[in-house]
């Protein structure tokens, strides 16, 4: 079985800042952070979410069931020949549009106890969101939270095949 081609610095950005467009747009009204993990080992794959609400409450929340295909076409996008790719990304939108992805390409993501009915989804273990070591961080403007632009500037970091 032959590997997917490599997609470029500028392909991940657009990708990124795709997530946060999604992640923006079905946010909950009273949103304050969003967080969302995806991991990835072997046949095991898993998508948590988080919200942390306006009042300092946070609570699990459920991704929108597209980013399961992008999560996985970035990280198949950036796997290199003898390296491989990437464990896990942590992806942090906060109010009003800005956001950052980590990208864990060493420890192996820690399984949580999660309550889903979604095939691959772990259901024991420990932990919550695992240890990151490269960083994107960009901004999305208002407008992305109603899909009229996936426009996004960068701020600082770097892709990790830049």
């Amino acid at each position: 079985m032959s590997r997917p081609t490599a997609i470029s610095p500028e392909e991940q950005e657009q990708i990124a800042r795709r997530i946060g467009v999604l992640l923006l747009q079905a946010a909950p009204e009273d949103w304050q952070q969003i967080t969302v993990e995806y991991r990835a080992t072997g046949e095991y794959h898993d998508l948590l979410g988080e919200v942390a609400a306006e009042d300092g409450g946070t609570e699990p929340w459920e991704p929108p069931e597209e980013l399961w295909g992008i999560f996985e076409h970035l990280r198949e996008g950036m796997y290199r020949p003898e390296v491989g790719t990437w464990l896990s990304a942590l992806y942090v939108v906060e109010r009003p549009s800005s956001y950052r992805i980590d990208i864990n390409f060493d420890t192996e993501p820690r399984h949580c106890t999660r309550d889903v009915s979604r095939p691959g989804s772990s259901t024991s273990g420990s932990g919550a969101f695992c240890s990151t070591s490269i960083t994107w961080n960009s901004g999305c403007r208002a407008s992305d939270r109603d899909g009229l632009s996936t426009s996004a500037s960068r701020s600082n970091g770097s892709s990790a095949w830049s």
